[in-house]
C-alpha cells in the first residue's frame, strides 16, 4: 500500500509542476522576442569553426568539438575536404553548416 501512495503522490507533483513549466517556457519565448540580446544569451549564437578551409582550433577546443567530428560533419554535407569550405559554422542547435568556396 505504501508503494502505491508514493507513486500517486509523484503523479500529483508532476501535474502541479506542468503548468509552472509551461508558464516558464511562455515567459522565455516572450522575453526572447522582446530582446535580441537576451535571445542570444538564452539560445546561443552561431560560432565560426572553419574559415577559408582552415579549422579554427581555439574555437573547436572551446566548443569541445574534436577535429574528427568536424570532418564527419563536412562529409555528411557532401564536402570531401575542408579546403573546399569558405565558411563553417556551428549553429546554436549543435548542427554544423558549411558554405563552399566558389573556386
Amino acid at each position: 500500500a505504501r508503494s502505491r501512495a508514493r507513486a500517486g503522490s509523484g503523479d500529483r507533483a508532476g501535474a502541479r509542476s506542468a503548468p509552472a513549466l509551461r508558464a516558464l517556457l511562455r515567459h522565455r519565448r516572450r522575453s526572447r522576442c522582446r530582446s535580441r540580446r537576451l535571445g542570444r544569451i538564452i539560445d546561443g549564437a552561431p560560432t565560426v569553426i572553419v574559415l577559408d578551409g582552415k579549422p579554427i582550433e581555439a574555437t573547436l577546443r572551446l566548443e569541445r568539438l574534436p577535429l574528427d567530428e568536424l570532418f564527419e560533419a563536412a562529409r555528411q554535407s557532401g564536402i570531401s575536404t575542408l579546403s573546399a569550405v569558405k565558411l563553417g559554422v556551428l549553429e546554436p542547435s549543435g548542427k554544423s553548416s558549411f558554405i563552399r568556396r566558389d573556386d
